[in-house]
């Protein structure tokens, strides 16, 4: 009967303790990435909507109701001034809008924390079910978390403040 597949070997109860140890070290990781990612969109996206708030104000304040209203109380020079100065201050904070809060960028910040996310439960669920598996199908599972951890980590590293 040379069809049986090759008994395994014998795997020490600490090997296997060694790669739950490191499931749960791997586990630990993903959750700090997923918080950190997930507190830097949400506090994007309070500061976009903030920023975007401010500019329309400004821009608002810089229009032709403004003018109209202050060429009454001060010389047409003091009101150009007025004007260009709000101007250039909408101008600058669109800009700084455009550019520090992009969308697509923030949006992948939510990707990545969601990514982290399922890799730490499923990191959490493999130490759970450890006790129903045998050594090589736990090192297999840890084997392909770490090489989907190491996928998330080149794509949404980058978007971590350290």
């Amino acid at each position: 009967m040379g069809n049986e597949p090759a008994a395994l070997p014998s795997v020490e109860p600490s090997a296997i303790e060694a790669f739950l140890e490191d499931a749960r070290k791997l586990n630990d990781i993903c959750a700090d990435k997923r918080e950190k990612l997930s507190r830097q969109a949400i506090s994007r996206t309070k500061w976009n909507k903030r920023v975007h708030i401010a500019s329309g104000v400004i821009a608002l304040l810089s229009g032709g109701a403004v003018t109209a209203v202050f060429t009454e109380l001060t010389s047409s020079l003091a009101v150009k001034i007025f004007a260009a100065v709000f101007a250039f201050s909408s101008g600058i904070i669109s800009l700084v809008a455009a550019t520090l809060f992009d969308p697509k960028e923030t949006q992948s910040m939510f990707d990545g924390a969601n990514q982290f996310l399922v890799l730490r439960d499923r990191l959490r669920l493999l130490g759970h079910e450890a006790w129903t598996l045998d050594a090589k199908k736990i090192l297999d599972e840890l084997k392909g978390l770490r090489a989907e951890y190491a996928q998330a980590a080149r794509a949404y590293d980058r978007l971590l403040d350290n």
